[in-house]
């Protein structure tokens, strides 16, 4: 049975874990959608303990998000680890808080190098990238594109808050929650609480509900 919960709502939604594939990543987005469309919620939580996943899945939660925040007030509140994709989902939130030891960072992305082209007298093939996709300059290519890209929503979303140099950022570093706040990767240290606070300040609320939301699909691990 559902209990009755007083409107307006402030809803919570656990990102948590690795976000490796389409299911998982739909499930979040599928959330995000309804939270952004219901009309007794009046601003959301994310709870992010992740440390990132493929590049086109956390991309595609990070619009969303933003698609969001459009909507209703949104507030990331990190956890243990919000580490590059994790990181990059946050980043879309209107405000940031984490834990003193919380791991925050981690800007930038990795790929599998694919093995050079070789000629195999039992297999044929229409084209010489066929069997690897791509060449070894291009991956790399596509690699400091996807880098890039993750700097630029950086600097974008944190704004003159933001500390750190484009270059400092590509270090792809880990930092604690209190480096963070110093460097403007965060807002504020605080807790889930803290940051259910700060959704209902940014939407105007003095007496609201909690609404928590779980999701069906785990992440792969």
């Amino acid at each position: 049975s559902i209990l009755a919960i007083p409107s307006p709502k402030i809803a919570t939604l656990p990102i948590a874990g690795p976000i490796l594939n389409q299911e998982y990543a739909d499930d979040i987005l599928d959330v995000l959608q309804y939270l952004r469309d219901s009309r007794d919620i009046k601003g959301v939580v994310l709870r992010i303990d992740s440390p990132g996943g493929g590049a086109s899945a956390t991309e595609q939660i990070y619009l969303d998000v933003l698609r969001l925040r459009e909507q209703k007030p949104v507030v990331a509140s990190i956890g243990t680890m919000a580490a590059s994709g994790g990181y990059y989902v946050a980043v879309a939130a209107n405000y940031i808080y984490a834990e003193p030891t919380s791991q925050i960072g981690s800007i930038g992305a990795f790929v599998l190098l694919p093995e050079p082209e070789e000629l195999d007298e039992n297999l044929g093939t229409t084209g010489p990238f066929k069997a690897t996709g791509k060449s070894r300059r291009k991956a790399v290519s596509h690699l400091e594109m996807v880098r890039q890209e993750f700097v630029e929503a950086v600097r974008l979303q944190r704004g003159d808050r933001l500390k750190l140099s484009e270059e400092e950022l590509s270090t792809a570093e880990i930092h604690n929650g209190v480096e963070s706040l110093r460097f403007g990767l965060i807002d504020a240290i605080g807790t889930r609480t803290a940051a259910i606070e700060k959704a209902a300040s940014l939407a105007g609320l003095r007496r609201y509900g909690v609404m928590e939301f779980q999701l069906e699909t785990q992440p792969r691990t």
